[in-house]
């Protein structure tokens, strides 16, 4: 076994290290470095009469969302909003935007923090590394939340091959839920599981909703980090569909008697509706949330006043995690003090 592991690294190094070097490339020489499931999704409420369903004025959407919360949060709301919106006309109207013109859109603290960043040809998640700066945010929170997390459950929605789970386990919680619907990411989150020893890593091969279902996986590629429950218009330009069972977080929760100390939200663009689903759990347990709010503009402007408008005492930072990216992995980060609780 021993011997199978020295191999594995060593077949892993040149791809690891061909990886980095792609990266590199891929931030300094390819142009339309825009891509992004943003900017598929803003221009219904760019551009559109539906607005996407948002009926608000943008600027009112912005003054709501940035309600109460921290210079910082106030900070990469405008610099997400900027961005996208810059990234999404530029699509529209066809003009893949220059490396340098992405390069300029990086900040001095983004490229001091891209600094930490480990070595991509010794990690083992190359494309997700930005994690370890921030424990997937959990770092943002005071010392006292996260301490809460020890013992307790937490469910992973979106977990992928297992990214996340690195982060969390340093918090040693009772056991962790790792919703995954591609059963190709949950075969290595299996694995993973396996080879790095973490305990109490439960995989859950069902997709998150506002309610109990089926639906289709679809992914742009074999490799998506996540996937989703898509509309019939979205299937043409989707490669893969596969047939899923669909729950709701209250369900789970109240069906498996979890002790919820955290959610974690990646579902590419689903998260609105997951945490519709997490109502009752939330209002009960008031876990720490670290949830994605960049993939479109529901998720963005709403998922915030939605949390506020229960009431429970939670305090709000916007985060983004990945240094390297111009607006990708902007998170909403939300807990209850003790007192409030």
């Amino acid at each position: 076994m021993h011997a199978i592991s020295i191999l594995r690294a060593v077949l892993k190094w040149p791809f690891n290290r061909c990886y980095d070097l792609l990266s590199r490339l891929m931030l300094r020489l390819a142009p339309g470095y825009q891509a992004s499931l943003a900017v598929k999704t803003w221009p219904s409420l760019l551009f559109d009469e539906n607005r996407d369903g948002l009926a608000e004025p943008i600027e009112n959407l912005l003054a709501e969302l940035k309600r109460g919360l921290d210079a910082e949060s106030v900070r990469e709301i405008d610099r997400y909003f900027q961005r996208v919106v810059f990234a999404t006309h530029a699509s529209k109207a066809g003009v893949l935007c220059s490396p340098e013109a992405w390069i300029r859109l990086l900040d001095p603290q983004e490229l001091s923090m891209a600094e930490k960043l480990p070595p991509v040809h010794a990690h083992p998640f190359p494309s997700s590394r930005y994690l370890d700066i921030t424990d997937n945010g959990i770092l943002f929170l005071p010392a006292t939340i996260r301490e809460k997390i020890k013992g307790n459950d937490v469910i992973d929605g979106g977990a992928y091959i297992g990214d996340s789970i690195r982060s969390l386990v340093r918090y040693e919680p009772g056991h962790i839920f790792a919703f995954e619907p591609s059963e190709g990411n949950l075969a290595e989150l299996r694995e993973n599981s396996r080879r790095y020893a973490w305990k109490n890593v439960i995989p859950v091969k069902k997709g998150l909703g506002a309610k109990k279902g089926t639906g289709e996986v679809t992914s742009k590629t074999q490799i998506a980090s996540s996937a989703q429950v898509s509309s019939s218009q979205d299937h043409r330009e989707l490669k893969n569909k596969r047939g899923i069972e669909i729950t709701d977080i209250d369900s789970f929760v109240e069906e498996n008697s979890l002790s919820l100390a955290l959610v974690k939200l990646d579902v590419e663009g689903l998260e609105y509706d997951v945490v519709l689903g997490a109502a009752n759990s939330i209002k009960k347990h008031r876990p720490i949330l670290l949830l994605s709010i960049y993939h479109n503009p529901k998720d963005f402007f709403k998922i915030k006043p939605l949390i506020e408008s229960w009431n429970l005492g939670y305090q709000f930072q916007v985060r983004k995690l990945h240094p390297l990216h111009p607006f990708s992995e902007t998170m909403l980060i939300a807990h209850v003090m003790e007192e409030n609780h």
